[in-house]
């Protein structure tokens, strides 16, 4: 096979997405909140585990929203209806919004993004005043206004920002709440739906922001739960269809192996994505002879890896559990001690001594 013809078969293989019903379910239900248009949630929480699919997700969001308005964009080309960008993790000690704005001007083509100044009115009548004076003004909250204007005039109906979570990479605790008032202002500044897709960690919103939260919906990405029967067959459905796809000539068997690909995935389609991604790659590189289960097993996560990315997404699922309505009926009539909401609210558990703690306990699956 010509070198020319493998890199396209395995950009073909790179770029195919396998649209299993936990990616339709969660893109069904992102769709219907932004189309909403704000009919009382401005921010739309996509959230997951890591290497659950995210990414993908937010693409196919865009797509299809970008689809909604290509009508308008064909007519007034100068209008960005649908606005994606990334949070960039911070290099620092915090995230820097000034770069976060920055790339946002720059990708809905905004120019002189280095040069904005917040000039008054009344200066614009002394033209001759230098413009290095106004320098100290390239600012983190002039380049805020600048989006704002900005998402106003192009007539943004939707900013999606990928990886929001590095929002949340602050030096102080004390600081997010700050973060996601920020994000707050900007959909009310703007009118904009702003989808926030990232990890768990956007959960800390509930901690953070009671106005925040009635302005929210969460829209969750699950992996798929070797507990849930339905999962383990639609787990073995989007593997075998992977399998299918990929453009190299192999003896994996998806229904003898379900369980060991499910293993060292965590039941995450990202994971298993990347993973045969890898061993394709690498098997085209070496030129192997065999593309089996011991060749690909050679690229996937160590097990200490894939044990981190289990136990945040077994966390990130205990987040989301909601609480019983007794519990709330218990806080509203005053049985709950002052101090223990006081301490629940700065983010610390209170329990009674000995009190053994909430946690998943082990139990068997499809595949115990």
């Amino acid at each position: 096979m010509k070198k020319q013809e493998m890199q396209q078969q395995k950009i073909g293989f790179i770029n195919y997405t396998v649209a299993h019903p936990h990616m339709r379910a969660a893109l069904d239900t992102a769709l219907a909140a932004v189309r909403a248009g704000g009919a009382g949630s401005s921010i739309v929480i996509v959230t997951g585990p890591t290497g659950v699919g995210k990414t993908t997700l937010a693409r196919k969001l865009r797509q299809n929203l970008q689809a909604d308005y290509q009508d308008i964009i064909d007519e007034n080309p100068e209008q960005i209806p649908i606005l994606y960008g990334n949070a960039v993790a911070a290099q620092g000690a915090s995230f820097s919004w000034k770069d976060f704005y920055s790339r946002l001007l720059k990708r809905s083509g905004e120019p002189l993004v280095e040069r904005k100044l917040d000039i008054d009115h009344q200066q614009e009548l002394f033209s001759d005043i230098p413009l290095a004076r106004y320098r100290g003004n390239e600012t983190a909250d002039v380049l805020r206004q600048s989006v704002e204007i900005c998402m106003r005039e192009r007539k943004v109906r939707c900013l999606i920002i990928d990886e929001a979570h590095h929002i949340l990479m602050v030096n102080d605790p004390k600081k997010l709440e700050f973060q996601f008032e920020a994000i707050k202002s900007l959909a009310i500044q703007t009118g904009a739906v702003i989808v926030l897709v990232g990890t768990y960690r956007l959960l800390d919103i509930r901690d953070q922001s009671g106005q925040l939260v009635r302005r929210s919906e969460i829209v969750h990405l699950p992996r798929y739960d070797v507990n849930t029967p339905s999962d383990v067959a639609k787990f073995k459905t989007a593997l075998l269809e992977l399998l299918e796809k990929i453009p190299v000539a192999h003896k994996l068997n998806g229904e003898k192996d379900a369980k060991h690909f499910y293993v060292k995935t965590g039941g995450e389609i990202g994971i298993l994505k990347d993973w045969l991604v890898r061993a394709v790659d690498r098997f085209y590189q070496a030129g192997a002879k065999k593309f089996d289960l011991d060749f690909v097993d050679q690229y996937a996560l160590d097990n200490k890896a894939l044990r981190r990315i289990i136990l945040e997404a077994l966390e990130g699922e205990e987040k989301l559990r909601d609480i019983d309505e007794k519990d709330l009926e218990a806080l509203l009539m005053g049985d709950v001690p002052r101090a223990t909401v006081a301490a629940s609210k700065r983010g610390r558990s209170v329990g009674r001594v000995g009190e053994r703690k909430p946690v998943r306990d082990p139990v068997g699956g499809a595949y115990a």
